[in-house]
């Protein structure tokens, strides 16, 4: 595959004119995944939807060759605050230990009153994490 050609997915069709992936031979850029499911239905838990969310993110990985232990870019999207040690004990389950660059927000609201959660990621083909030690906080 050609670096400079990009893969969209078109199924399901988003609500809007946006694709929920990209990728090429390299990276894979995943944006706006929420807890829906195919029939359009979503939890009122905050737990459940990311999962559910998880469980998209990771199979649209794997369908381009890529898991969830390459992502190097996460950013949750939480519409409120009380939610936010919840949605960190499904990533942490899901991401099993690689620390990847992330910014957390707690925002207003989603596109869908009923999303308490949404997700973004940046994943490399083939990245290997390691976790480094050293402190660069240091005074």
């Amino acid at each position: 595959m050609n670096k400079a050609v990009w893969h969209s997915n078109s199924q399901p069709e988003p609500p809007h004119p946006f694709a929920h992936f990209l990728a090429n031979e390299e990276w894979i850029l995943i944006s706006g995944i929420g807890g829906h499911d195919a029939q359009g239905h979503i939890s009122v838990s905050v737990t459940e939807q990311a999962i559910s969310a998880f469980e998209k993110i990771k199979m649209m990985l794997e369908s381009q060759g890529s898991a969830l232990n390459q992502i190097v870019w996460f950013r949750p999207y939480i519409t409120d605050q009380k939610d936010v040690l919840a949605v960190d004990a499904v990533i942490r389950q899901y991401l099993n230990g690689v620390r990847t660059a992330s910014a957390a927000l707690t925002i207003v609201g989603l596109v869908d009153s009923r999303m308490k959660v949404e997700f973004e990621v940046w994943a490399y083909k083939g990245a290997v994490i390691q976790n480094d030690n050293s402190n660069v906080f240091i005074d």
